[in-house]
């Protein structure tokens, strides 16, 4: 498994990049290419891409950049400029994920990623949005402190299961 490489200075500017990302990545897409967007789909390739890769390994100019400059670069670099797969269609499930919940769970993602030496494709194929948003309510009722020591056993059932 391929741990966060960037050291403790990027956390805080990679845990808000992502959650604003997480929060207004649909307002952005509508924005720069006239689309409504299946979210969830949308969320999770950004998140296996390999420019949040390059952000994990501590690429400097992805982790300062805005959001909507990030979001421009994967379109680009891991979708060859095909934004158009993540038009919302009348056969799309898409489950609605407000706003104020997706971007805590972009920040709950990036710090589970740095506290437990994890990439990010790893948690969101362990932990889905689906389960995420069910943790919310618990999660943004106590603090994030304590929400990620209540996850430990999460975390250690993913690294033991990597290991075998």
């Amino acid at each position: 498994m391929k741990k966060v490489e960037y050291d403790e200075f990027w956390v805080p500017k990679d845990v808000r990049h992502t959650g604003l990302l997480f929060e207004y990545c649909d307002v952005a897409m509508k924005d720069l290419y006239s689309i409504d967007i299946d979210i969830e789909k949308f969320l999770i390739a950004f998140m296996n891409s390999n420019v949040r890769k390059k952000m994990e390994a501590g690429n400097p100019r992805l982790l300062s950049q805005s959001y909507i400059d990030t979001i421009e670069c994967f379109i680009k670099v891991d979708c060859n400029g095909d934004y158009e797969q993540f038009e919302l269609t009348p056969d799309s499930f898409n489950r609605t994920f407000p706003p104020f919940k997706r971007m805590w769970i972009g920040r709950i993602y990036i710090k589970m990623a740095y506290r437990y030496e994890l990439s990010l494709a790893e948690i969101t194929r362990r932990m889905p949005f689906g389960e995420m948003i069910e943790h919310y309510r618990l999660g943004h009722e106590i603090s994030e402190e304590a929400y990620l020591n209540s996850v430990r056993y999460m975390i250690e059932r993913i690294n033991h299961e990597g290991e075998q």
